[in-house]
């Protein structure tokens, strides 16, 4: 419940899609990874390959193994942002989200009760603030304008950087001009 407005959604086949929905989390690129293994050496290891791949992550998570799975959580993504998700399309529906580190704390202090079935949703790679063209960005283009053409070397700069299009293309003109 946020802003004294209950949000909730229709029951699907698997509360996966539902997860994602309630989630507020960016669910355009996904992916499903099931069970957390029971092991402790071993859900280290999940966690850092799911880590890697980057997409808005999806498991599904036992109440016994709920305070656990969040720990390996903030040892491996730290600040990262997720929803835990209740008991979906149920009477006791509950989406608690914010970042890991608080919502453990809440697990610890009781605020989430460690009974029922829970989703979660862990937050992909945020992308990094977009960079501006620095000197050693605008020798490059520099180069790759002598060698290809300007939506080429455009297209290449803005693959290698954050930039968008739009102020390299101004750049790549500016220098192609001197």
């Amino acid at each position: 419940m946020d802003n004294e407005y209950y949000v909730t959604t229709i029951p699907g086949s698997t509360s996966l899609i539902s997860a994602l929905q309630l989630s507020g989390l960016p669910i355009n690129n996904f992916a499903f990874y099931g069970f957390v293994p029971k092991p402790k050496s071993k859900k280290k290891q999940f966690f850092m390959k799911i880590k890697d791949v980057g997409l808005t992550g999806i498991i599904f998570v036992s109440a016994l193994n709920l305070e656990n799975t969040i720990e390996n959580i903030v040892d491996v993504f730290g600040e990262k942002n997720i929803a835990i998700c209740k008991e979906l399309t149920k009477l006791n529906e509950k989406v608690f989200r914010g970042n890991a580190k608080k919502l453990l704390r809440f697990i610890q202090q009781k605020k989430i009760s460690l009974k029922g079935e829970y989703t979660v949703v862990i937050e992909g790679k945020t992308k990094e603030a977009p960079k501006k063209i620095n000197n050693d960005i605008k020798m490059q283009l520099n180069k790759l304008i002598k060698k290809y053409n300007l939506t080429e070397a455009v297209k290449i700069v803005h693959s290698l950087t954050s930039i968008s299009k739009k102020e390299i293309y101004k750049m790549a003109i500016k220098l192609k001009n001197d």
